[in-house]
């Protein structure tokens, strides 16, 4: 029996890296390992494992002895338990390529790199200067047992489709609504899905097609959708059996190419769908991206990793604090900037604060002009003179007499300058 510590750095709401950590240490406390679960901001992902018997902190001080091994996402959280542990060895598991907390963090006692797509695996290589093949690739997954289709053979036309991606804008979403319903198809956008979707599985399987990227898209796949791979900016093409292998590597996902979501590009892709190209992608997701595979990569890790801290001499007190301390002034430099840019951003904000008080003010008094204006009228309006002119000019002959004599006097004031 092992004690992993698995870290993540919230466990608040249903996410990407939050699913993998429930599924992971559901999976090893089923087996009888001892896990623990470290977050500092927990919520309603940590009251589910705790309900299930499986240990949760937001301190590592509860814990009574070190783990045998730190199973690392994101970096804070992740040095703060080699921190806490000298000693114990630990693998860094990267999910993202932009997010600052996924930066992967250099350290002596990181044995193993790991990483869900070759682009990802690439910027790890850009922040720890490994080898990229010293990097190792774990492909995300969809649990068959969880995720089912909900028919045994696709659509012959899908017939209801739904955007489920929150990165696309609300002009790319109309967009793609757009060339839905040119095709006959209804699409839900993804906002009125109410996110967070805590239970994806009882949502997927009732669309023929899905829009999205990534584990989303793995996991509408499994349920039997076709899927058309879109996130904001960036439009892929429709997942089948030919293609699968190929964006399996890329995360099903198109960020990177730069090419924009257009009507033509969803209408090529609604064009290609078919029940047999859907059908060939569930079938490679529901054999080659199943967690039952990705849980067996992740346990070989572990045992690599352990084996790997078992025949190395021990740990460098020196080299680890360098490594330490590298980490803190990058996180020293990363929060200055992020306090100069919230200062930046906090006197934009103020001069545009500035700036929507003087037009409120502008606007105050120019609708206090026409209020003025408006009663000035409705008092020469409600005047005795007043309504004997209106009554005056509305009788057929006299009003034409009056208004001959009014434009004759006009004339006349524009041609002759009245004495001072």
């Amino acid at each position: 029996m092992k004690h992993l510590l698995i870290t993540n750095t919230w466990l608040q709401s249903p996410g990407g890296t939050e699913g993998i950590v429930r599924d992971l240490t559901r999976a090893w406390h089923r087996r009888g390992d001892r896990v623990t679960v470290y977050s500092p901001r927990l919520g309603a992902i940590a009251d589910a494992l705790r309900a299930e018997g499986i240990a949760v902190t937001d301190t590592l001080a509860s814990l009574s002895a070190p783990p045998d091994l730190i199973h690392g996402h994101h970096n804070l959280e992740t040095m703060t338990a080699l921190l806490r542990f000298p000693g114990t060895p630990a693998l860094y598991h990267c999910h993202g390529y932009d997010p600052w907390q996924e930066q992967a963090p250099r350290h002596p006692r990181i044995l193993r790199y790991l990483a869900i797509s070759d682009r990802v695996a690439g910027r790890v290589h850009e922040h720890t200067g490994l080898p990229r093949d010293h990097i190792h690739l774990v492909f995300n997954y969809a649990d068959p047992a969880v995720f089912r289709p909900h028919r045994d053979t696709p659509a012959a036309r899908p017939a209801r489709a739904v955007i489920y991606d929150r990165y696309l804008n609300p002009d790319e979403t109309a967009l793609i609504q757009s060339a839905c319903l040119a095709a006959g198809i209804t699409c839900t956008r993804f906002a009125d899905l109410h996110p967070p979707v805590a239970r994806p599985e009882d949502l997927l399987p009732h669309f023929d097609l899905v829009f999205a990227v990534g584990k989303s898209a793995i996991e509408a796949m499994a349920c039997g959708a076709a899927v058309i791979l879109c996130t904001g900016g960036a439009m892929g093409e429709l997942v089948t059996g030919e293609n699968a292998a190929a964006w399996q590597r890329r995360n099903f996902t198109a960020i990177g190419d730069h090419l924009p979501v257009t009507t033509e590009r969803v209408a090529a892709q609604l064009a290609a769908c078919t029940p047999e190209r859907a059908a060939a992608a569930t079938a490679f997701i529901r054999e080659h991206a199943t967690f039952a595979s990705f849980l067996r990569a992740i346990d070989a890790h572990h045992d690599a990793v352990l084996r790997d801290a078992a025949t190395r001499p021990a740990p460098d007190r020196a080299a680890e604090a360098a490594a330490e301390a590298q980490f803190l002034e990058w996180v020293n430099t990363f929060l200055a900037a992020q306090i100069h840019d919230a200062h930046v951003h906090r006197d934009a904000r103020t001069a545009l604060a500035a700036e929507r008080d003087h037009l409120l003010a502008e606007l105050r008094r120019t609708t206090a002009e026409r209020d003025h204006a408006t009663a000035q009228r409705d008092a020469i309006t409600a005047t005795t003179s007043w309504r004997l002119r209106t009554a005056l000019l509305n009788l057929p002959v006299i009003g034409s007499l009056l208004e001959r004599l009014g434009r004759r006097a006009g004339s006349t004031g524009n041609n002759h300058r009245i004495p001072e």
